[in-house]
């Protein structure tokens, strides 16, 4: 998601600048703005070597600048991997075409760490949502390599399934947060309290949009 700068003499977002803007709040809060998909990395190393700066200013954290110019983003795929097919995924893995399709596609070369998650477990290898091709081992992947912390962050934030799946998001609420507290380590009441959170979260943003006059109105 790309938040752009506001200019209230544009008309259209078509003609609002795609320069980048960097903003320092009193509380430390360092937000960036603004850019566009080719100035994505410079941004990325302003953005660190301003709170480089900052954290040894203020707390004698030394911390080197930031160099992305040679980094491989996950997600990008070599040319080597370039010959993996959906078709071939779905064959040697054991999985739905549409979700080697799905892995692929979203997750680039981390389609990798997917896999050995469901050769871990075969129990990852089930769908999310029947008739959608995420399956549990994402959620897994979205809390050991992403920083999901909570239920939200894997069914908003990761895997967007509280936009994607409707009134199912809530169904599947529970085997999802069942999935986490095993990667995670939580008890049966904090997961109780993670489902009621979402749930009271999908509530508040998503079910308007997803309720039958709504879709009346397509």
């Amino acid at each position: 998601m790309r938040p752009l700068i506001i200019d209230l003499r544009a008309s259209a977002t078509t003609e609002v600048s795609r320069k980048e803007e960097i903003i320092e709040s009193e509380d430390g809060l360092i937000s960036i703005g603004g850019g566009k998909l080719t100035t994505y990395r410079l941004m990325a190393e302003r953005g660190i070597d301003i709170a480089a700066r900052r954290l040894n200013e203020r707390f004698n954290i030394a911390a080197g600048a930031a160099g992305a110019k040679d980094e491989a983003i996950g997600g990008e795929i070599s040319s080597d991997e370039l010959t993996i097919t959906p078709e071939l995924l779905s064959q040697t893995e054991n999985l739905p075409l549409e979700t080697a399709q799905h892995l692929l596609r979203d997750y680039g070369s981390d389609y990798r760490r997917l896999v050995e998650l469901t050769r871990e477990d075969e129990r990852l290898r089930g769908r999310i949502v029947e008739g959608l091709p995420q399956i549990l081992a994402e959620v897994v992947y979205a809390a050991r390599y992403e920083m999901a912390l909570t239920l939200a962050d894997v069914m908003t934030r990761r895997t967007r399934l509280a936009m994607v799946a409707g009134r199912e998001a809530l169904n599947c609420a529970a085997t999802v947060a069942d999935a986490m507290a095993r990667e995670l380590g939580c008890s049966g009441e904090q997961t109780e309290r993670q489902i009621a959170l979402f749930t009271a979260e999908f509530e508040r943003e998503f079910a308007v949009s997803t309720s039958g006059s709504f879709e009346s109105h397509e």
